[in-house]
C-alpha cells in the first residue's frame, strides 16, 4: 500500500511526464446500457487498488477496460478481452519495454512504476487527503476515468480524466478583436520574471467583488484548460517565466481549478509553475505549538508528491523552489524546524519568505524571521504586496507609493539577505476602505527597471541564485493588481507588452 507521502522522489533529471492525453471520439458503450448512475458496476479500482501488466481491469457491462502496456501506458479502452478495440483515453507515457504497475493511492492519485527501479514514470498529480476514501469509476455517458472520493452512494468528483460535464461547456476561443499573438524576444538578461497567478475563478459567476474592469476573454473559469492555454500563451508573449500559484491546501478549489485547468492545457510546457504556501495564512502561527510544523510538513508533502514531479515545476539549481505567504505572521519559528522540513521532504527545497514589511518588518534584525545572530532564518526572502491603505497619499500613482514606501525597505533587505522584489502596475481594491493607486505603463516600467538593480550583500557570491522579480499580479481582479489584458481596453496589452520590452532589452542599471 502506498501512501501521498511514499511516492518515490524522483531526482529532477528523471522526472515523470506530463498529465493524461486528451480522449479520443470512441463509443464503445452498448446500446443497452443505462443512463449513467454510479453503482459498483461502474467501479474499477478500489482504493490501493492496482493495474498489472497482463491482467486489464474490464467491466463487462459497458465494454470497457484499464490496461497496462508493456512500454508504461495505461489505456482506457474498448473491449474485455485484454484487447484494445478503440483507445478512449490513455496517460501518454512510453518507456522502456519492461514490467509496470500503476497503483491508485489512498490519496487519489494515479502513479505508475518501473516494477524492477521503483521509479514513478507518470503521476496524474492529483494528491488528496487522507482520512478519506477513494475509488476509480467509469462514466459512460461522457466516456471518462473519474476518481471520486467518498462513497458510491455519496461520491464527489477528486478528478477525472476530462473536466467537463455536458452542464459546463468549455470557455470559448480567443475573442476576435484580441491581436494575434507574438514569439517572445529573447531575454536580454538572466532576469527570471514570476507572475501571481489565481485559479479561483468560476465560469460567469464573477459575483463576489466588484472589478476595476472585466478580462478580454470575458468571465471565465480557471479550471478551463482553453483559458489556460490562452494565459499560457499571453504569458509567454510577456516574457513571464513561471506562474506563481497561491496554494490553500488540498481540496481547496484553487487546487482542483489549477489541476483541472493549467495542468490540462496542451502548452503548459511552455511555462514554469511554482507553488505559494498560503495555507491559513491569514492568522497568526506560533510554532511553539508542535501541530504548526507537523502541519506544514504535511501540506509540504502534498505539494511535494502533486507537483515536484511535473515536468514545468521550477527548480533552480536542482533545487524546486517553494514561495511561503506571509511567514511575518510566524512566531517562534526557526531554521531549525526548516531543516526538519527539508528532511522530511527528502528535497533540498529553495523556500522564498515573503517576510519584509513595514514596522518591526523594514529591518532584517527586528522582524519576526529575518536575520539572527547574523544568519538570516530563511535562505531567501521577497515580497508579495506593499500595498497598506494607511501610507497611501492622495492622489499618488502606484510608482510613486512604491519609490517611496517599497524602495528603502527594498534596499536594506537586498543589502542584509538574498531578497526578491515585487512590482504593481496598479492597486484598485473591490474593497471601498482602500484608496486605489492608479498606474500605466511607464510606472509600471520604472518599477521594473528600479527594482532589478537593488544591491546584492558583500558577502553575495554572483551567480548563487538568478535574479528574480514578482508581479503582483497576472490575474488579481479583486485587488485590480492585474496586467492581464482588460475588455473595456483600459490597459488592453499594454503591460504585458511593455514587461515583454523590458525582459527583451534588460535592466539597464547605474554603476
Amino acid at each position: 500500500q502506498m501512501t501521498s507521502s511514499s511516492v518515490p522522489t524522483a531526482s529532477p533529471s528523471s522526472t515523470p511526464s506530463s498529465s493524461p492525453t486528451s480522449i479520443n471520439d470512441v463509443i464503445c458503450v452498448p446500446p443497452e446500457a443505462p443512463t449513467f448512475a454510479l453503482t459498483d458496476d461502474n467501479v474499477f479500482l478500489w482504493e490501493s487498488a492496482n493495474v498489472f501488466l497482463g491482467k486489464p481491469i474490464a467491466l463487462e457491462k459497458f465494454g470497457v477496460q484499464l490496461k497496462q502496456e508493456l512500454d508504461g501506458n495505461l489505456i482506457l479502452c474498448c473491449g474485455t478481452d485484454g484487447e484494445c478495440k478503440g483507445k478512449i483515453w490513455e496517460t501518454g507515457f512510453h518507456g522502456p519495454e519492461t514490467e509496470y504497475i500503476t497503483t491508485m493511492q489512498n490519496d487519489g492519485n494515479f502513479v505508475t512504476r518501473n516494477r524492477e527501479t521503483n521509479q514513478v514514470v507518470w503521476t496524474a498529480f492529483h494528491a488528496g487527503t487522507g482520512g478519506q476514501y477513494y475509488f476509480a469509476a467509469y462514466d459512460a455517458v461522457q466516456q471518462r476515468l473519474v476518481v471520486y472520493k467518498g462513497s458510491v452512494q455519496n461520491p464527489s468528483i477528486h478528478w477525472a480524466t476530462y473536466s467537463y460535464s455536458q452542464t459546463h461547456p468549455p470557455t470559448p476561443p480567443l475573442p476576435p478583436q484580441a491581436p494575434p499573438s507574438v514569439s517572445p524576444a529573447p531575454a536580454a538578461s538572466n532576469l527570471m520574471v514570476l507572475a501571481h497567478y489565481y485559479p479561483w475563478y468560476i465560469r460567469g459567476d464573477w459575483s463576489r467583488h466588484g472589478y476595476p474592469t472585466e478580462p478580454l476573454l470575458g468571465k471565465y473559469g480557471t479550471d478551463s484548460p482553453v483559458t489556460s492555454e490562452i494565459h499560457n500563451e499571453w504569458g509567454q508573449r510577456a516574457g513571464v517565466d513561471a506562474w506563481v500559484i497561491s496554494w490553500a491546501g488540498v481540496d481547496s478549489m484553487v487546487e482542483e481549478h489549477f489541476s483541472w485547468g493549467m495542468l490540462n492545457a496542451r502548452n503548459i510546457d511552455k511555462m514554469k509553475i511554482m507553488m505559494m504556501y498560503a495555507v491559513d495564512s491569514v492568522d497568526t502561527a506560533d510554532f511553539n505549538d508542535p501541530y504548526q510544523l507537523e502541519k506544514l510538513i504535511f501540506n509540504m508533502k502534498v505539494i511535494r508528491d502533486s507537483y515536484f514531479h511535473h515536468p514545468s515545476y521550477l527548480y533552480v539549481n536542482d533545487r524546486p523552489v517553494v514561495g511561503i505567504y506571509l511567514t511575518r505572521k510566524w512566531e517562534n519559528f526557526n531554521s531549525g524546524m526548516l531543516d526538519k522540513v527539508k528532511e522530511a521532504l527528502g528535497y533540498d527545497v529553495l523556500f522564498i519568505a515573503d517576510e519584509p514589511y513595514y514596522s518591526r518588518q523594514r529591518n532584517t534584525k527586528d522582524a519576526r524571521n529575518g536575520v539572527r545572530d547574523g544568519k538570516p532564518v530563511f535562505e531567501t526572502y521577497m515580497t508579495y504586496n506593499m500595498y497598506t491603505d494607511p501610507f497611501v497619499q492622495q492622489g499618488e500613482t502606484a510608482e510613486e507609493f512604491m519609490m517611496r514606501e517599497a524602495l528603502p525597505i527594498y534596499e536594506h533587505w537586498s543589502k542584509e539577505t538574498v531578497f526578491f522584489p515585487n512590482v504593481i502596475p496598479a492597486y484598485e481594491d473591490f474593497r471601498p476602505q482602500n484608496p486605489h493607486l492608479p498606474g500605466d505603463t511607464a510606472g509600471f516600467r520604472a518599477q521594473l527597471e528600479t527594482f532589478s538593480c537593488l544591491p546584492r550583500p558583500d558577502w553575495y557570491v554572483e551567480g548563487s541564485y538568478p535574479d528574480m522579480i514578482f508581479v503582483t499580479s497576472w490575474n488579481e481582479w479583486w485587488e485590480g493588481t492585474q496586467i492581464e489584458p482588460d475588455e473595456k481596453n483600459e490597459y488592453g496589452f499594454g503591460f504585458i507588452d511593455e514587461l515583454a520590452d523590458f525582459k527583451k532589452k534588460g535592466p539597464i542599471c547605474k554603476q
